[in-house]
């Protein structure tokens, strides 16, 4: 019974080891931030796994200059949104426990995509409800192991998806438009 006990204590401890257990790793800060800056500088038709051929397909299509990396693509000032929908569809589909990247970049580039296309499209790419929206943009942007201008973009969309709640609920009329 002894040996049986030693033995499960042994794998248990290996599968560990290989992070092939049930617990997730936790990652560090640190390790966090060279992921994403990792994943923010890979050639963008590369750095979304599966669906690079669909990327590729967008950018050769794209007029005017085509974003090297993801990085470049979040901070184009009218970036395209098929690209940032391509890249929430990517990150969404990372977002599991057995996923190519750990579960925050995943959540983060998710929300960056969102943030992006608010921002700098001023299109909405969720079905999101505002509530969700703010408490995902809030939890990103309090990362510290984020860079100060990916953290403007989230903080901006988070700003606008807010501002707009707030004018919704309180039922103030609209400015009239110039």
């Amino acid at each position: 019974m002894e040996d049986q006990q030693t033995h499960s204590e042994n794998v248990t401890g290996l599968l560990t080891l290989m992070d092939l257990g049930e617990e997730s790793r936790v990652w560090q800060a640190q390790e966090l931030g060279a992921i994403l800056k990792h994943q923010l500088h890979a050639p963008l038709r590369l750095a979304l796994g599966d669906f690079s051929g669909q990327v590729a397909q967008k950018m050769d299509g794209l007029a005017g200059a085509a974003p090297g990396t993801l990085d470049e693509l979040f901070r184009q000032a009218h970036p395209s949104c098929e690209l940032l929908t391509l890249t929430k569809v990517f990150a969404k589909s990372c977002n599991v426990a057995d996923g190519p990247l750990p579960r925050e970049i995943a959540v983060l580039l998710y929300y960056l995509s969102i943030a992006a296309a608010e921002v700098r499209c001023e299109k909405r790419l969720t079905e999101l409800s505002d509530e969700s929206l703010i408490r995902g943009l809030a939890w990103c942007g309090a990362q510290i192991w984020l860079d100060q201008p990916i953290r403007l973009v989230i903080l901006e969309a988070l700003g606008r998806v807010g501002q707009k709640r707030t004018a919704q609920a309180d039922g103030a009329m609209p400015p009239v438009p110039d």
